[in-house]
């Protein structure tokens, strides 16, 4: 198939995701994720890192679907989001060169999100065992989109970005109180899969 073909099976994630922003069935969050998944694996022809990650996002999705309110579960979505962007930052670093700018970009990053972090979330989150999962989640997230400014690839990048803004939402959500974000929640973060979907397609030759 070629790569435009691939990219035709876009649709499917897509209608899945469009359809799961109206519909309460977890079971479209799953589609999404595993027909992205299944993509990368088909245009890669052969398991990789992000095709994990991809996996591993959706049981970790699972665990923050139905945490209601239990913080191990929570903790066990954060958990499983870090293993998935330790295995996209492993994708990133194969085809990564170790220039400065990558190591700039996550400096910088880690330091303003700390900041942001440290002076509107932490402070609102009770439970003391969230505090250093939420950091660590955060410099792991920093590190994955920081170093995919070391490769060419605009969907990998915007894909990782789109996920780092979906758990900004999450947290003004959860922790600040701030409502008004949870109906971005899902369309950035099922943007994020579709892009990093995409980002493999592109390098098939589209």
């Amino acid at each position: 198939m070629s790569a435009w073909g691939y990219a035709a099976l876009l649709a499917i994630p897509l209608a899945a995701a469009a359809l799961r922003c109206i519909k309460p069935w977890f079971s479209l969050n799953a589609i999404v994720s595993l027909g992205c998944a299944a993509i990368v694996l088909a245009t890669r022809g052969a398991v990789s890192p992000l095709f994990f990650g991809l996996i591993v996002s959706v049981a970790a999705d699972w665990f923050m679907a139905h945490k209601a309110g239990r913080t191990s579960w929570y903790l066990c979505g954060i958990g499983g989001f870090f293993a998935a962007h330790a295995l996209f930052l492993w994708d990133v670093l194969m085809d990564a060169s170790l220039a400065p700018l990558p190591f700039i970009a996550f400096a910088l990053l880690a330091a303003g999100y700390g900041l942001y972090l440290a002076r509107r979330i932490l402070p609102r989150v009770g439970d003391a065992r969230m505090r250093p999962a939420i950091v660590l989640y955060m410099l792991i997230s920093a590190a994955s989109l920081g170093f995919s400014l070391a490769v060419p690839d605009a969907a990998r990048t915007l894909g990782l970005l789109c996920i780092v803004l979906s758990d900004t939402l999450i947290a003004e959500s959860d922790f600040a109180g701030n409502r008004a974000t949870g109906p971005w929640i899902l369309p950035t973060y099922f943007l994020c899969h579709i892009l990093l979907a995409l980002s493999a397609v592109v390098e098939k030759g589209m």
